[in-house]
């Protein structure tokens, strides 16, 4: 929220209540990712400043030293942060054009790519609980994907453009959600049914 005047993570209760402020001056436009026990926050965006991992619980904290940078003329934005330590999330030019998905051991400060092909002008990704495969959201739909190799199955053709996080994973894998981002003014009525991805 910027009801602070900038840019920050705040926290908040699913009923509405006990909305706190977790970062001060953190200027950044993109969503945290918690980390899978809660203990801490992973965070960038367009004017972020690098990628910054926070304690989940401490209130209001400026941000510290950012985490090492992919490379001098390349991003990382974090979206999903597996089991083992490792954030998922996407490799972006000093301009905002996305050259693919990478990841980054929060342990061993070392990067990785997967090899995947960029479809569109965005990606998405979320890790699936093996920390193996990930779902990847682009304009073309939602696929599954093999980090080690990039090999990728399509498992929902959906339309949309990138606003929010607009895929999620249950932890025990046995049902992803999404939603369809349009600019029509359309109602929908939505089945809703099990889809286990294996």
């Amino acid at each position: 929220s910027d009801r602070g005047g900038v840019y920050d993570i705040w926290t908040i209760r699913p009923d509405g209540s006990r909305m706190e402020q977790l970062t001060t001056h953190a200027n950044s436009t993109n969503f945290p990712t918690w980390s899978p026990d809660g203990a801490r926050v992973a965070y960038s965006g367009v004017n972020a400043g690098g990628v910054f991992l926070i304690d989940g619980v401490v209130k209001a904290v400026k941000p510290a030293s950012p985490e090492p940078p992919l490379a001098a003329d390349v991003r990382f934005w974090p979206f999903s942060w597996s089991r083992d330590g490792r954030l998922l999330g996407t490799a972006l030019t000093a301009a905002g054009t996305i050259q693919g998905l990478a990841t980054y051991d929060v342990v061993s400060k070392q990067y990785g790519r997967v090899p995947l092909a960029v479809d569109g002008g965005w990606m998405l990704p979320v890790w699936l609980g093996d920390g193996r495969r990930l779902l990847v959201r682009t304009s073309a739909g939602i696929s599954l994907v093999e980090a080690a190799t990039g090999a990728a199955k399509p498992l929902v053709s959906v339309r949309g453009y990138s606003i929010g996080r607009s895929l999620s994973v249950a932890r025990d894998n046995t049902w992803f959600s999404y939603t369809e981002t349009a600019t029509e003014g359309d109602i929908w009525v939505a089945v809703f049914k099990n889809t286990k991805v294996q």
